[in-house]
């Protein structure tokens, strides 16, 4: 029988029959998981929906919970009880089951043990506010119950003298809820009643002093008088613990990492945490701390070393918080008290002090029951020691730990879609560094969201505090990335000044380029001022408040404009390389590492733009790059680059000018310049003609040709360029031209020999694999299935081409697939399923922002919209389908007939505007024939049901229609529009 078991106190797991796939689940449906099994009853999906979804229409929120709970379909099974209206669920909570055993005195014990932490402790959904509310609702209320029942459980522990119990019960609640002040007093009544007056006075003052720094109150009469009876009590000699520091606020995430410590102190003599400064290390380690003290026999002891100057002074200092009197011998005097203990020892910031980590060798020998758990910026180099790299904040815990410390500092906080963009763009900006995070939300105390973030943009020194309690070197971000600055040496600061001018990371062979001193980047990363990645090719990368850092030392040094120009040169050698590697390599390979360097690129060429004499370098990396950027529909950045290198590039040499104004012309014609991107490529033309480069020249023909309006003329020109491609044996080219010529014919309904052209072109992209036309032929290969009546085999080339461009990150033709399924959708009455594509594509067409996916998304958000009987949302959506008409682009000529066709269909069903529609038929029988274009079968059904509501009474209008220009009859469209909305 299938068992769901979901945890929640302390942290969120999803078990299945055991088996944990809380990390196999998207985290809306885990948040839907225990909604639903904490109310116990099914809830409606629109209520689900709304709740999960609120930023969303409710058509959009209904199909995300939808497409949510299919991709779960293979984890949960049948364990989600649905229907058409409702959704409900068996599953064991733990919040649940502790609210059921708080109900007998004889499981209240049991209960407490359940209570681990905070309800969904660490869990966060993002965007779903109102949920959050409930959360926050149901974590205050399980919080005080867990408190209320703890008190009295405490008082029946006590009553059966069982007082050790009683403590560890004590020291678990304050641990969440430090101030509470009865779960205080009865902790120093439980110490005092033990004999344990040492350990009774200091909690006093714990609670004293984090009462007085919170609050700025003093205890209330009766724990002052209780104080003043314990300092005169007799002194009965006692174990005592030792303190550890006071968590003043409430600890975020790291879930993952909690349990991964957990499991290597238990398995392992000497762990280090390792990490940036500011990564959380010691908030770690104290949270460890109260998690496992109870777990060793004698106790947890936290030694704090970053007061500390000097590697003598480490010896001193740990036998002093292990409670022992100055010894002239400090090393014999620990190791005989730490030999016989089982204990876990902290060493927090042990990174300056590296070289007293023989101190900890020694007692790896001579102390084997102790766990030495090590924080610092670098390992300690030991042999049997285990190094757990601490990663930064998700962006997801960043969030979550920002609206924490937001909560904390105004209470009366309300999140909006506003605020939460605003936090967004503040938590992208600080790469997940807690101590950034926690210093930007201080400033939230004098600054808005929106002074916050533009303050970062110009300078980290913003992220300081002026809180008395934190340490110094945690009070600016600069102290906390000056603290691992001083211990490097000269070598290590030059090459760390230099490589702050990478964005994004950068290999090992591009640290090269920029430093002899090379061999100093392995010290770097073990100092965690450097990262390695291991996704995809081998990188390296500093967490973004460390390079800013870094870039500011590189600007005081005076090298700043020598590293620039290295960076950029060793971009313009990767550009094109990459250029060269396109025409004869695997494509995957190449876009990724293009993708890789995108930052880069971006960085260099806006340095390069602000220095004239270095346009060749940069006219040379934009001609380059332009290849790879066409294809992978990358505009905006290249078009503005072009377009200044071009308006300076009159003395650039001849073949330089001539490649910029192709490779310019390519990102114009992706924005839908058309005008401007003929002007440029023939320009192009005409020079490469003028130099003789015959091989660039059938290129920028076959892009001139994409913009041919008239099918016969394109087709007579690609077919010249195919003989030309197949005689010199290009197959680059040849594979280029093929995508086009195969398209144009589809458009003049020779599928046939549309088909042989398409699968010719498939066969040369397979064989030399060029990936990036591979899921081009895909879905034209569908078109021509579906022209040809095979509706199986163009699905199945949709999908294929659908999931390659999803993998390969080609969001252009992953949004055409989309689009292109709906279609098919359409044809075949899947309707849900068109809904589900549209909804798919919606992201991607607005990053894009091209004009074609641009329509022809709008184009099926109208359709739906019509069969809705919604005029304005059929309004609004063909106002943006005329927006983004272009009538010099031939690609562009099948979504304007199949949009002007279904304005005149949808009309004529309606029984409106019929002499307006006879004319706007005329008017695209018209243009459809000047493109020797024919319909499709859809398209002919919209045709044949218009002319059967025109009948014969409006042959006069359609006649009328057949002598206008297509520029008037999209005027006519859109005044039909308007008067389709009056």
């Amino acid at each position: 029988m299938t068992e769901l078991h979901i945890i929640t106190l302390g942290g969120v797991r999803v078990l299945m029959n055991g088996r944990d796939i809380t990390a196999d689940l998207p985290i809306k449906i885990i948040a839907l998981l225990i909604y639903l099994a904490r109310h116990k009853v099914p809830k409606s999906r629109e209520h689900l929906a709304e709740l999960l979804w609120p930023d969303r229409t409710a058509k959009q929120a209904y199909g995300s919970l939808r497409t949510a709970i299919s991709k779960s379909k293979p984890f949960l099974g049948d364990i989600l009880h649905t229907n058409y209206h409702e959704i409900g669920i068996n599953a064991w909570l733990d919040a649940n089951r502790f609210e059921e055993l708080l109900q007998t005195p004889n499981t209240v014990g049991e209960a407490l043990s359940l209570y681990e932490g905070d309800f969904m402790a660490s869990f966060f959904t993002g965007d779903a506010r109102d949920y959050e509310d409930w959360q926050l609702r149901e974590t205050e209320k399980l919080t005080e119950q867990f408190m209320q029942a703890t008190v009295s459980y405490i008082g029946v522990l006590q009553g059966v003298s069982r007082p050790k119990e009683a403590i560890v019960l004590a020291r678990h609640a304050l641990g969440m809820s430090p101030l509470r002040e009865d779960l205080q007093r009865a902790l120093i009544l439980l110490y005092h009643t033990a004999g344990d007056r040492v350990s009774a006075l200091r909690q006093y003052d714990v609670y004293r002093s984090l009462l007085w720094e919170e609050l700025g109150l003093e205890p209330d009469i009766s724990l002052q008088a209780l104080q003043k009876q314990l300092e005169r009590s007799p002194l009965i000699p006692t174990i005592t613990e030792y303190p550890l520091p006071t968590r003043l606020t409430s600890f975020v995430g790291r879930t993952d990492p909690l349990h991964h410590l957990d499991r290597l102190i238990k398995n392992n003599a000497l762990i280090t945490i390792s990490a940036t400064g500011g990564a959380g290390k010691t908030r770690l380690a104290i949270e460890m701390a109260y998690r496992l003290r109870d777990n060793f026999r004698d106790g947890v002891c936290f030694v704090d070393l970053s007061e500390i100057t000097h590697a003598d002074h480490v010896l001193p200092t740990i036998a002093k918080a292990l409670g022992l009197p100055d010894d002239p011998n400090p090393l014999a005097q620990t190791t005989i008290y730490l030999q016989n203990r089982e204990m876990l020892l902290i060493c927090d910031n042990f990174e300056h002090v590296i070289d007293a980590s023989s101190v900890i060798a020694h007692w790896l020998n001579h102390a084997p029951q102790v766990v030495f758990l090590i924080t610092s910026r670098e390992p300690l180099k030991l042999y049997g020691e285990t190094v757990y790299e601490l990663q930064s904040l998700s962006l997801q815990e960043s969030y979550q730990l920002f609206y924490e410390r937001l909560r904390a500092i105004h209470a009366d906080f309300y999140r909006t879609e506003t605020v939460d963009n605003q936090i967004k763009a503040i938590c992208q900006r600080l790469d997940g560094l807690p101590l950034a995070i926690e210093l930007a939300a201080i400033r939230a105390r004098t600054m808005s969201l929106d002074e916050i973030d533009a303050g970062l943009s110009l300078s980290l020194d913003l992220l300081k505090s002026d809180l008395r309690n934190m340490p110094r070197r945690q009070r600016t971000i600069f102290a906390t990335i000056e603290w691992s600055y001083s211990l490097l040496t000269p070598a290590q600061r030059t090459l760390f000044h230099r490589l702050s001018v990478f964005r994004g990371g950068w290999t090992h062979e591009a640290t090269r380029v920029l430093s002899p001193d090379t061999d100093e980047l392995m010290p770097l990363v073990e100092k965690n001022l450097v990262r390695r990645l291991f996704t995809g090719t081998h990188r390296y990368t500093m967490l973004e408040p460390i390079r800013e850092y870094a870039f500011y030392q590189l600007e005081k040094s005076g090298d700043c404009a020598d590293a620039q120009n290295a960076h950029a040169q060793w971009l313009l050698r990767f550009a094109e390389e990459s250029e060269r590697l396109l025409r004869i390599s695997t494509h995957s390979t190449i876009i990724t590492h293009i993708r890789e360097e995108e930052e880069n690129i971006r960085v260099a060429l806006d340095y390069l733009a602000t220095q004239p004499n270095q346009l060749e370098t940069y006219a040379r990396i934009i001609s380059a790059l332009s290849w790879i950027w066409n294809f992978m529909r990358v505009v905006n950045l290249p078009f503005h680059h072009a377009q200044q290198a071009i308006a300076k590039a009159e003395h650039l040499p001849i073949h330089i000018r001539a490649s910029l104004l192709v490779g310019g012309g390519h990102s114009a014609d992706g924005l839908g310049y058309h005008d401007l991107a003929e002007k440029w490529q023939q320009a192009g033309l005409r020079l490469y003609l003028e130099i003789g480069d015959m091989t660039n020249v059938y290129y920028t023909r076959f892009f001139v040709t994409g913009r041919m309006v008239n099918s016969a003329e394109s087709i007579a020109s690609l077919s010249d360029l195919r003989k030309i491609a197949l005689q010199s044996q290009d197959d680059y080219l040849l594979s280029m031209v093929n995508i086009n010529l195969g398209v144009t014919l589809l458009h003049v309904n020779n599928i046939q020999k549309s088909k042989i052209i398409l699968e010719e072109g498939l066969a040369v992209c397979e064989r030399n694999q060029y990936d990036m036309f591979i899921p081009i032929y895909y879905l034209n290969l569908s078109n021509a299935n579906y022209a040809n009546g095979d509706l199986e085999t163009s699905f199945k080339l949709l999908e294929q081409s659908y999931v390659m461009s999803q993998n390969d990150g080609n969001t252009f033709n992953e949004a055409l697939s989309l689009l292109e399924l709906c279609e098919l959708c359409y044809s075949i009455g899947r309707m849900d399923d068109l809904v589900a594509y549209l909804r798919q594509s919606e992201r991607l067409v607005k990053d894009l922002n091209m004009p074609i996916v641009t329509l022809k998304f709008y184009f099926w958000r109208g359709v739906l919209a019509s069969r809705h009987g919604d005029i304005p949302q059929f309004y609004t959506a063909y106002t943006q389908i005329f927006r983004n008409i272009h009538l010099d682009n031939t690609n562009m000529s099948a979504y304007i007939i199949n949009s002007l066709l279904y304005l005149i269909y949808f009309t004529t069903k309606q029984g409106n505007f019929l002499m307006e529609c006879a004319t706007l038929l005329g008017g695209l029988d018209a243009y459809r024939d000047s493109l020797n274009m024919s319909y499709w079968s859809f398209q002919k059904k919209w045709r044949d049901n218009a002319l059967e509501a025109l009948d014969h009474n409006y042959t006069a209008h359609y006649e009328h229609g057949t002598s206008l220009t297509i520029t008037n009859v999209l005027q006519d469209a859109e005044e039909l529009l308007d008067k389709l909305l009056q």
